[in-house]
This record gives structure tokens, C-alpha cells and sequence, in this order.
């Protein structure tokens, strides 16, 4: 099972389904990777968190930012007032696709062979999925008061994922923001926090 950590966060993908799955912006030196030997040393190029797709035919590619804002909620929503997310979402989601389109053109051995027919046949579907983790929201005295964070909640994650759509729809390019207690139907992976578990 590819078990990929991300801070205390923690992504499962199950055997049974055959993933490949791994991080691709990793920068370990005892791991040669695609992106710290190729990309990283680009500069201004980013990379998302995770690659990940079923074996052996990759009809999806998902691309997987991950950033956790348990612990700084007025950050986020200074980054989505600023437009600062949606730009680096976007940013990071083009250059890895571009960075492993042309890896998979040149044939590059540090990518999966399966990896690099795959994206050079071009999946029948590329995601992304933004993993963005906050707080949960505490139950307050008054119902009322929950309801009306439970609602700001969900008009922010809704105007964020829709300004990350429209840029990605006109590329083909799937997206779906996700939370521990709301992961994309049939995604077939999981999510679980150290620090609770």
C-alpha cells in the first residue's frame, strides 16, 4: 500500500486497487526523484505534493496539493482574499504537468515506465485534488452561531474551489477540494492525522 506522510497527514492508497502513487515533490538526498533532479533546480518551477493513478493504465492522473490550515485560519483566508492559493495551485498543477509530460516524452528513468506511457498516451482524465485541512468547527452554545460558521465555511470552500475551476476547466483539467470528512466520491484513497490517531 503506498503510504505517503505530508506533515501529520497521512495518504493511503490501497494495493488492492494496484496505485502508484508517490511524492512527487519529494526532496529527500537519499531518494532520487523526478523533481529534485530535474525541476527543483529550476528556478520559480513548483511541484504538487503527490502523483497518483491505478496501474496499469493510469485513466486518471491525480495531482495532489495538500496545505494544512488547522492552526492558522486567519493565513488562509488572507490567501484567498489575496488570490494568493488559487495562483499557486494553479501554477504548481501546470508545471508538474508540463515538467512530467515532457519527463515521459524524454523517457526519463526516474519516472515509472507504466508512468511514462501513460501520460504520453495522455489520461483520459487529469485531477486535481486540493487537500485543504482547518479546524473543525466547534460546537458553539448557541446553535445558531455554529450554523452561521458552518455556512461561512462553506461559502469560502465553495468560492475557492470555484476560482480554481474556472481557470482549470478550460485546460481539461478536473478539481476537487477536499477535507478529511469530505474526500472526492470514489476516490478509492484515505486520509488519516497522526496527531488523532
Amino acid at each position: 500500500m503506498p503510504v505517503i506522510p505530508e506533515g501529520s497527514l497521512v495518504f493511503n492508497f490501497p494495493d488492492a486497487d494496484d496505485w502508484h502513487a508517490f511524492k512527487y515533490d519529494e526532496k529527500d538526498p537519499a531518494k532520487p526523484s523526478f523533481y529534485r533532479e530535474r525541476i527543483e533546480k529550476i528556478k520559480s518551477m513548483k511541484g504538487v505534493d503527490i502523483v497518483a493513478g491505478i496501474r496499469p493504465d493510469f485513466y486518471d492522473l491525480i495531482l495532489i496539493e495538500i496545505k494544512d490550515f488547522r492552526n492558522d485560519a486567519p493565513g488562509l483566508r488572507e490567501k484567498i482574499r489575496t488570490k494568493e492559493i488559487p495562483l499557486e495551485i494553479l501554477q504548481k498543477t501546470l508545471n508538474t504537468w508540463a515538467a512530467l509530460s515532457l519527463g515521459a516524452r524524454n523517457e526519463d528513468a526516474l519516472l515509472a515506465p507504466d508512468l511514462r506511457a501513460a501520460i504520453r498516451r495522455s489520461p483520459e482524465r487529469l485531477k486535481l485534488v486540493f487537500f485543504l485541512a482547518q479546524t473543525r468547527i466547534q460546537q458553539s452554545p448557541q446553535e445558531r452561531d455554529t450554523q452561521q460558521k458552518m455556512q461561512n465555511r462553506r461559502v469560502q470552500r465553495q468560492d475557492l474551489l470555484k476560482k480554481m475551476r474556472e481557470k482549470l476547466k478550460p485546460l481539461g483539467i478536473q478539481c476537487d477540494l477536499a477535507d478529511f470528512d469530505d474526500l472526492p466520491p470514489r476516490c478509492g484513497w484515505v486520509v488519516t492525522d497522526q496527531l488523532v490517531d
